[in-house]
């Protein structure tokens, strides 16, 4: 699919555009989005 090795943003977007949503992981300060997916909720993608 990739020529080349896609960075972590170009990954993302492939997922986002193809439907895919992240969901929230339950940790102990109540549920939070994880790893770089976490972005989408802070709007801090680069």
């Amino acid at each position: 699919m990739w020529d080349h090795a896609p960075s972590a943003r170009a990954l993302l977007d492939d997922r986002v555009r193809r439907g895919w949503r992240p969901r929230a992981s339950p940790v102990a300060t109540g549920p939070r989005v994880l790893g770089y997916a976490a972005c989408l909720e802070t709007g801090l993608c680069e």
